[in-house]
């Protein structure tokens, strides 16, 4: 039983670890990426990066951010930074696990659409916001329904998901009283 205690404290705080060094590479990406971006190479020692956590932290955040969802990103540090907690004080139910399950819902939902509407409001910036999988995810689906249907999409698509949220919350309080 001790032994289970000690292997939970130590991936909490492994979670939390990894949490902070992907809010810090990410942060830091936004301002060096154009320098780094060309500084990928891992063995060179003449070559240093200008990410706050060096070549790494500028390859992790080159590949979640860069040729991934862009700035949506940040909800892994956020999601792990919870995960970290979660476990860490469990037994103090510091979470709920209604809490838990709703951000986790939240960040799927909105980690694939801030790619695709970023690529939709700003497409002739670069990739960072968007990233490779709103900017091909976006053009696909301008393809398919226009800029203006892929923008009528995203509303009702946001508008369903609050409207759901809301509901659920609205039974979640009758079932309490």
């Amino acid at each position: 039983m001790q032994k289970n205690k000690i292997i939970e404290t130590i991936f909490g705080l492994f979670l939390l670890g990894i949490s902070i060094f992907l809010f810090l590479s990410f942060s830091s990406f936004f301002f060096h990426w154009k320098k780094d971006q060309s500084q990928l190479i891992i063995f060179d020692k003449e070559i240093i990066a200008e990410n706050l956590l060096g070549k790494i932290g500028a390859i992790v955040s080159h590949c979640f951010i860069y040729c991934g969802i862009g700035i949506s990103a940040f909800f892994i540090p956020m999601l792990l930074f919870f995960t970290g907690i979660k476990i860490l004080f469990a037994k103090k139910n510091i979470l709920e696990d209604n809490f838990y399950q709703s951000i986790i819902y939240k960040f799927i939902f909105f980690s694939i659409w801030i790619p695709i509407t970023s690529h939709i409001i700003l497409p002739d910036k670069t990739g960072i916001f968007s990233g490779i999988f709103g900017f091909e995810i976006g053009n696909f689906l301008i393809s398919l329904f226009g800029k203006i249907g892929l923008f009528i999409l995203i509303v009702i698509s946001i508008s369903l998901y609050y409207i759901i949220i809301k509901k659920r919350k609205k039974k979640i309080k009758f079932l309490i009283k």
